[in-house]
Order: structure tokens, then sequence, then C-alpha cells
């Protein structure tokens, strides 16, 4: 329960009181978006299980002559209507914008290379945040007071009377960071990389970019929110995110960040993406930086030095990446990196040889092999098992 007497953004949100209705297909809900686009540009898709239309070789001609809004699924069909009203003329999305039958996936590899580039420079990700699948939609209906606080007119100790607000705490993490959606591998560039996402959630829009997080509830932003959009501009993220001043480690430590977030996700076909979908954000951080299958030379003795996370992660695949890899394995891990160039560490590992071979042109995408040499000092020591009362 938070004081908000006499805030601004409180005498907004009671005047939108009066006009939100029973469906975020709503000409208010709208309003709100608008105005998220607006403020963030002046002042700073999911198949889930299910196969939507596609780009085909055999409709390639059709689709490129005009699409049938009734042969989509609904959250395509929703999106179109979307960019409509936002009054924006393109739309990508993905299945209906990379051929997916080719010879040999061509299409696929030239264009996922792309990929990190198309988020980077969309002007708006639209993300179906509620739908469990390509079918889910982006709508959903609601009863108005849903959307917002429940609001308390209060007298303490003879003070005058104030306005309180009652709401779900948890709100960002329960719609935002939680949902189906943030839980697929391929998500996680995008959202990093998009500078703006609208979020169509169970029970109100949401709003992400760099500077600004917000819902219908709160379009002023969320109070008490400590937390930012992830993004690769270090300048933009709160000075407690990275423990370092230095912009190179920054980056290194913002990656490492990235691929903690990236492993706890899904992936339908590991074995071809495991690489390729955080290839964007590798180009990103460091486009001249000599990346091996997911670590970077320049820090390598560090980068070893990832662990797996609750033994959740299984077995490796050597065919993917190398075993020295994070991306030969399935599931959660923690990653290191240095602080102020190794300050308060002692690196005894030399890397004398690391290489990995392409199976592209791409040096941030798959690998079919890998190999490291490392000049490193050796002891002598004695392992033994010890018991305490309890084991």
């Amino acid at each position: 329960m938070k004081s908000v007497a006499d805030a601004p953004q409180h005498r907004f949100q009671d005047t939108l009181a009066q006009s939100l209705e029973g469906t975020t297909d709503s000409d208010a809900s709208f309003d709100i978006a608008r105005y998220w686009l607006k403020q963030c540009e002046e002042a700073h898709i999911i198949w889930g299980g299910m196969v939507p239309l596609r780009l085909l070789q055999a409709n390639m001609t059709a689709l490129q002559t005009s699409i049938d809004l009734s042969q989509l699924p609904n959250t395509f069909r929703d999106a179109v209507g979307i960019v409509k009203r936002l009054e924006l003329r393109h739309l990508w999305i993905d299945s209906l914008c990379i051929i997916q039958d080719s010879p040999n996936n061509e299409d696929w590899a030239k264009e996922s290379v792309k990929m990190g580039d198309v988020y980077k420079h969309s002007w708006c990700n639209l993300a179906a945040s509620k739908a469990r699948n390509a079918n889910g939609g982006c709508y959903t209906q609601r009863t108005a007071q849903s959307a917002l606080p429940c609001a308390v007119r209060a007298r303490v100790s003879g003070r005058a009377p104030v306005s309180l607000y009652c709401w779900d705490g948890d709100m960002l993490g329960a719609n935002l960071d939680e949902s189906n959606l943030v839980r697929r591998g391929w998500v996680v560039q995008e959202k990093i990389l998009s500078r703006r996402v609208l979020h169509f959630c169970a029970d109100q829009l949401f709003w992400e970019c760099v500077s600004l997080r917000a819902c219908e509830m709160f379009p002023g932003g969320v109070p008490n929110n400590t937390a930012a959009k992830p993004s690769t501009n270090t300048v933009s993220l709160r000075n407690h995110l990275l423990r370092s001043r230095d912009p190179v480690i920054q980056r290194y430590q913002l990656w490492d960040q990235f691929v903690q977030i990236y492993t706890r996700a899904n992936l339908t076909f590991p074995e071809k993406d495991k690489l390729v979908a955080i290839s964007g954000l590798a180009r990103e951080l460091f486009p001249n930086g000599q990346y091996l299958a997911g670590l970077w030379r320049d820090i390598l003795p560090y980068q070893l030095m990832w662990s797996t996370s609750s033994g959740d992660c299984t077995s490796r695949d050597n065919e993917r990446a190398p075993s020295w890899s994070w991306a030969s394995i399935n599931g959660p891990l923690f990653a290191r990196t240095p602080t102020e160039h190794g300050a308060g560490s002692r690196l005894l590992a030399t890397v004398l040889e690391a290489t990995t071979k392409l199976t592209g042109d791409d040096a941030f995408g798959r690998v079919s092999a890998g190999e490291i040499r490392l000049e490193v000092p050796l002891c002598r020591v004695t392992v033994s098992r010890c018991y305490d009362r309890y084991n």
C-alpha cells in the first residue's frame, strides 16, 4: 500500500479510470500505447507448439501478391491490426519473412545472421506475452477495474486525508519476467536488442524501454520499480547492474548476464540454434571480438570457469559446440568475467591456442569443432572424503 496523494501520474491515472473499457482491444488502451511510444521516441512472435501459415517456396509468389488474413493465426492477425492502429506500415513476422523450406535451410542461414539488426532497428517490438501459441491472440477480455489499483481515502491520527492505492507488487515479474514468451530462447536477444517492447498481457498492456517500465494501471511508470529492460547500452543501465566502471569490462559483464538469462530459456532445436539464437547479442557487444563458441578469447581463462546451476543441466552435445563451451549443454549456468582487468585475482593459466571451426561465414554462428591449448602449473593434491555428523 503506497501513498500517492497529489502525484501527477496518478492524476493522469484518475482520468484513465473514467475511460478504461472491458477489453484491451479498446481505443483507451491504444491511447496509452500511443502515449508510451510518443514519450519513448521523444525522450530517450511465438509459435508455441503449433505451425501457422508459413512462407514456403510453393506459396511465395502468392504471398508476395497478397495475404488472406483469415489464414493467419489469431496472434498474427491481431499484430496486423495493431500495426494499422499505431499508423505503421511494416510488420516483421519470422515465419512469413524467411523461407521456411529453402534447400539446406539457405534462406534461414542467411537471414538468421541479420536477426539482431531486425530487432535493433525495429521501431517497436510487439509481444503477445499472455499467449501460449500463435492462436492465443494478443487481446483479452477483462473488467475495467482489473486494470486499476484499489483506491482508498484514509485519515491517520488527525492528519489531512490522503489517497492510498493498493496493487500487486509483483505485476512486472509475473507479466514480463516470467511469462511464457520470455521462456523461449530466441526471445532473449529479441527483447534485449529492441528499443521498446509493447506487451499484450492477461489483464492489461505493459510497456518496456530502457527508461520506463509502465502499464495501463501506471502509465507514467510502475511505482518503486528498480528494474529496467535489459539492454546493451551500458550508459542507460542503472549503476548497480554493473560491477565495473571500465566500459570494456562492463560489456563482458553484460554478456555473462545475458548468457545466464539465455541458458534458463528453452530452444526447440538447440542442436542448431544454441549459438545462432544469441549471435545478435554477441555481434552487438563485440563486433570485432574473437568469439569462440560463446566465449571471448581476450578473457578466455575467466570464461572457461563457467559452472552449471543446481544440477539441472543435461549431458554435453559436442556436435554443436566444444565440450569446454557452455553451449555444449542444456540448462542454466553461471558465467564468469574479470572485474577491473583481473584486479583481485591472479591467473595461473596461459592460453597458447584457441580456435573453432565455423560451419558457415558467420563468425558468431554455428561451429563444428573447437580446440584450446593451455599452459598451467601442476601441483600434487590428495583427495579424501570427509564425513560429519549429518553425513
